[in-house]
């Protein structure tokens, strides 16, 4: 193979298959054509055809009859301007006030009378179907002498107190870390301490979880 010229190709699967599809289908149809006597029509005719036809140099108009489309009448610029009414002054309600201004078209400039009326302290009345049933749920449970929860307030006023000293917690005495709270009252420590004491303690619990994931 060394010595010969003849040049190999890298034949894969796509090509044997591509190859065994095409032999495949031609033994199939010598199969079928067997006893089979086609006509083999000849390639000239037997009579002289007539020459064939030549092209105008010159575009010939058409012989049919043109086709006439029925539009519809142009009316354009033909439309009236219809002037808006509008109601007097008295005839807007007792709850609102009417102002009156001028407003100006911009294509014409034409300046026309219009109310424009503004609500004056009018507030919704709506109730949502929930409010309504809840309501009517708790009236007949009153009435029928059941117990009906109230909804109390747990804290009646806005400070808070110190579970250490029982006192008002403070910024002065009192000091936040991390959900952890110092008092300057009851501690034996200085603050400082206390929250480098915080500090390790929250760097070890997150060593902790980093190893334990």
């Amino acid at each position: 193979m060394e010595t010969t010229n003849i040049q190999l190709l890298d034949i894969n699967n796509t090509t044997l298959t591509q190859w065994f599809n095409r032999r495949a289908k031609l033994d199939e149809r010598q199969q079928l054509e067997q006893g089979l006597q086609l006509p083999s029509p000849p390639l000239t005719a037997s009579d002289p055809l007539p020459p064939a036809k030549a092209l105008s140099p010159v575009q010939v108009p058409p012989q049919a009859v043109p086709h006439e489309f029925s539009l519809p009448q142009n009316t354009t610029g033909q439309s009236q301007k219809v002037r808006r009414r509008l109601p007097p002054p008295s005839a807007t309600p007792a709850n609102v006030s009417a102002k009156r201004v001028l407003i100006s078209t911009t294509p014409a400039n034409i300046e026309t009378d219009s109310y424009i009326s503004e609500p004056v302290n009018v507030q919704s009345a709506y109730i949502p179907r929930s409010t309504l049933s809840y309501r009517k749920k708790k009236s007949q449970q009153e009435q029928a002498g059941l117990v009906v929860k109230r909804n109390v307030k747990r804290r009646t006023t806005d400070t808070f107190t110190c579970h250490q000293c029982g006192k008002e917690r403070t910024s002065e005495y009192h000091t936040q870390y991390y959900g952890s709270w110092f008092c300057g009252v009851t501690s034996d420590i200085p603050l400082a301490d206390w929250k480098a004491e915080r500090v390790r303690q929250r760097q070890e619990k997150k060593q902790k979880a980093s190893q334990n994931t």
